[in-house]
């Protein structure tokens, strides 16, 4: 989707349009949903589970969810720009009427970037789950794997440029972002020797969960390492826009989030129905996707450093890339057909198995091992350490007998506790909304108006519009509900206020937020359509300029801002 391949002279049809409405509609979503994350994680988390107590996989969630507030924006900005210069025909990217086609990448990557490590940590999160749980003993270093993954999320904004190293921008940012990409490698070597350790210091059982651990390590390894490869500036000169990078981009991904969801998905299916996978089956399956992971994706680097580019459909066949290309494509199935192994055997534990409670069989010590049925813990305990299941082995007797908090609904619905940020202690009862069509109409409502609006079906259009908009009066009319009394019983002589009023609201913090990212978001856009109005400077001295990098015109430098 890069200018100026999707003007409306290259792309005169209407699939941009869908295409940038999808991307848009996505990114808000995901922001709406950052929000509730951000909220519930910070206010609702067990009694006494302060935040050094909180788990590793929340910690990453909370991280990720407070990236995607900052990167999002970006994106939208770009997308909703490229749709005017399409709809309008407003100039933002054209070259040839002031706009500049690098602007895109720059709004782009600057959500890009970023957007690898909002995939990344929470996989990495749940690997500091299953780790003690695999090794039978608490991670080691927690808080140092904690301000790991903050230090993560910080570094990775400072990387957009990495994507852009042969575009033509200045040699001191070219330099910057080469020695961010260096730094961001030390937060991640970080968690990967604390869960070795973790696993030194314990008795690990060799499962299915603990093999997609390791295979996970091995990889993600091997991708960091071309990482760091190709933030060396000359060897990205020569290896940007290759297969070398197609090989990379999968080791990072497939090994820094793929590997750790199959551990995560053999380790927390009894969650769902009580129902194990086939350990069997489960080391088949790894080892397929292993072996066909990387017959697949290592030959790559070779035929990248052989010349081979990206986004190619055919090609010479006596350039000398025939035989790897069919040794890729032979491990993509093999790859395939672990993947297929895997769903076989979760259509049959959820076939032949009945819903009930998990009996936790890997004797793990986290909170969602506890008993759940479907409404939910019985009674909400207070936690006094990382691993409250190790700390109280009597702990799930006590929450299935009601003796902790919340022991039973107080006004017959959906609750839960409100809980003060640092000390975690409670502060309110929370009534949570129940099931319902009106958000279901609502969403049917606001795609249908913007979608049929782009085929211009101007009166249906707006008729789906008048739709969502009385489904969400209908749905906030109902949240809004006065609870039956202001205080409720919540433990042993313990009564909470359950109308929330000012600061204590969950909607009030996530109005600040959200009013925090509309104004982000107009400011990132003012900003984008005055850069063009810039005047330009060629920021790369002679010998570094790259006049007709990867085909680009000389005209379409990056202008950087002149002072006033």
């Amino acid at each position: 989707m890069y200018p100026p391949l999707t003007s409306k002279q290259f792309s005169p049809g209407i699939g941009a349009d869908f295409w940038l409405l999808g991307i848009g509609f996505i990114e808000i979503s995901a922001i709406a949903g950052a929000i509730e994350l951000i909220i519930g994680i910070l206010f609702t988390r067990a009694p006494g589970m302060t935040l050094s107590k909180m788990p590793v996989f929340a910690w990453a969630v909370l991280v990720s969810a407070l990236m995607i507030i900052f990167a999002f924006p970006a994106v939208i900005a770009a997308t909703t720009l490229l749709e005017l210069e399409r709809a309008f025909d407003w100039p933002f990217f054209d070259p040839q009427r002031g706009g500049d086609p690098l602007l895109w990448q720059h709004l782009f990557w600057f959500f890009g970037h970023p957007e690898v490590y909002i995939i990344f940590l929470p996989a990495a999160g749940m690997v500091s789950m299953i780790v003690p749980a695999m090794a039978g003993t608490p991670l080691v270093g927690q808080r140092a794997v904690v301000a790991a993954l903050i230090g993560v999320g910080v570094v990775s904004f400072l990387l957009w440029i990495h994507h852009m190293f042969t575009s033509g921008v200045g040699m001191v940012a070219l330099l910057l972002t080469s020695v961010a990409s260096f730094v961001v490698a030390i937060p991640s070597g970080l968690q990967i020797f604390a869960w070795i350790a973790t696993f030194w210091s314990g008795r690990v059982r060799l499962n299915s969960p603990t093999l997609f651990l390791l295979g996970f390590h091995f990889i993600f390894v091997l991708g960091g390492l071309t990482g760091v490869m190709v933030a060396v500036l000359p060897f990205d000169w020569q290896a940007h826009d290759s297969y070398f990078i197609v090989a990379h981009l999968h080791y990072v991904l497939m090994g820094g989030m793929v590997f750790p969801v199959f551990a995560a998905l053999y380790y927390w299916f009894p969650v769902f129905n009580g129902a194990q996978l086939s350990e069997r089956l489960g080391r088949w399956a790894f080892g397929l996707m292993f072996v066909g992971f990387h017959l697949a994706f290592f030959p790559m680097h070779i035929s990248g450093l052989l010349g081979m580019p990206r986004r190619v459909y055919t090609y010479s066949g006596d350039l000398g890339w025939n035989l790897l290309n069919l040794l890729s494509t032979i491990g993509a199935f093999i790859l395939a057909a672990g993947v297929l192994l895997f769903l076989v055997d979760a259509i049959r534990a959820l076939a032949f198995k009945s819903g009930g409670d998990n009996d936790n069989p890997w004797r793990a010590g986290t909170l969602e091992w506890l008993p759940s049925r479907d409404y939910g813990v019985r009674s909400i305990p207070e936690v006094r350490g990382t691993e409250p299941l190790w700390d109280n082995p009597a702990l799930a007797q006590e929450v299935e007998q009601g003796r902790w908090w919340l022991p039973g609904t107080v006004f017959g619905g959906r609750e839960t506790l409100v809980t003060e940020v640092r000390s975690a202690w409670p502060v309110q009862l929370l009534r949570l909304p129940t099931d319902g069509w009106e958000p279901l109409l609502a969403a049917i409502g606001t795609a249908g108006f913007f979608l049929l609006l782009t085929v211009e079906w101007v009166a249906t259009a707006f008729a789906f519009g008048v739709g969502a908009v009385a489904a969400m009066v209908m749905w906030t009319w109902q949240l809004d509900r006065a609870a039956p009394t202001d205080q409720a019983r919540v433990g042993k002589g313990v009564f909470l206020p359950t109308q929330p009023v000012g600061r204590r609201a969950h909607s009030w913090w996530a109005t600040f937020i959200l009013g925090s990212w509309i104004a982000r978001s107009l400011r990132r856009s003012s900003t984008a359509t005055s850069i063009s109005r810039w005047p330009c400077r060629s920021a790369l001295p002679p010998v570094l300029r790259f006049p007709q990098a990867n085909g680009v015109p000389p005209t379409w430098r990056w202008c950087l801002p002149a002072r006033r």
